[in-house]
């Protein structure tokens, strides 16, 4: 019953701009084109990345968490004072970043616009450094013109098509919501109690199962498959980020 309510406040909500909004806080880092680093780190016992950017270790890693040969390091890259992620046209390796270090408790918001290619997958996400949970704080197929989905696993069920245990009725629409046309500010708050998503200040999910209870890693991806249909993008497909804010509790 709280998702229908959610879905249906987003429904009707007139989606503020989110730069009237006060989202980014004194305790925030925020990470844009001017100080993203890409790099893979050696692994190191005990070794976790600070937000320190001048500790010479860079923020994200240009590859999948898994599979890194599928994704291609210079499909991210910064230009125009955007950090940008393309999926070159008619290509098979894809654009991902994951973040050298984790989160378990604070919050992760991201300024972003998808691509408006037909069968481009995009998304922003947390995944679990043993896993699960995974928070799928928006993700998007390029043919879908005002929704995107927010999604919420918490485990394994391979009763279940996908394999996992998940939310449902996960679509996010608006008419006037253009998320191919427009930035948004596009959030997750993590609690020891519940997971909390927001969509430019909206709450548009809350959910108690599936707690972190560890690390998570950040991802941004624009790619392919089943979810979208499984085409190729006929087109480059390339998403936008203006900022990552970051409140790193633990």
């Amino acid at each position: 019953m709280r998702n229908f309510f959610e879905r249906l406040r987003f429904y009707l909500s007139r989606i503020p701009d989110y730069t009237t909004l006060n989202y980014i806080d004194k305790d925030s880092v925020v990470i844009d084109a001017k100080n993203i680093t890409f790099g893979n780190m050696p692994w190191k016992k005990g070794w976790t990345k600070s937000f320190n950017s001048s500790d010479g270790d860079p923020f994200f890693r240009p590859s999948r968490p898994w599979n890194t040969s599928l994704s291609k390091p210079q499909n991210c890259y910064t230009e125009d004072g955007l950090i940008r992620l393309t999926f070159p046209k008619n290509q098979i390796k894809d654009a991902y970043m994951q973040s050298n270090f984790t989160i378990k408790i604070g919050t992760v918001k991201a300024v972003v616009k998808v691509p408006d290619v037909k069968y481009a997958w995009s998304a922003f996400w947390l995944f679990g450094e043993d896993g699960m949970p995974e928070c799928d704080i928006m993700e998007h197929c390029g043919s879908w013109k005002d929704k995107v989905s927010v999604t919420h696993h918490w485990g394994y069920d391979y009763n279940n098509i996908r394999g996992k245990k998940m939310t449902h009725n996960n679509a996010r629409t608006n008419r006037k919501f253009k998320p191919t046309e427009n930035f948004y500010l596009y959030e997750v708050e993590l609690t020891p109690y519940e997971v909390i998503y927001r969509i430019n200040g909206i709450v548009v999910r809350k959910i108690k199962q599936g707690v972190p209870s560890g690390g998570n890693n950040i991802i941004f991806d624009v790619t392919q498959g089943n979810y979208c249909d499984n085409g190729i993008p006929t087109q480059d497909a390339t998403m936008e980020i203006k900022q990552i804010i970051i409140n790193k509790i633990s």
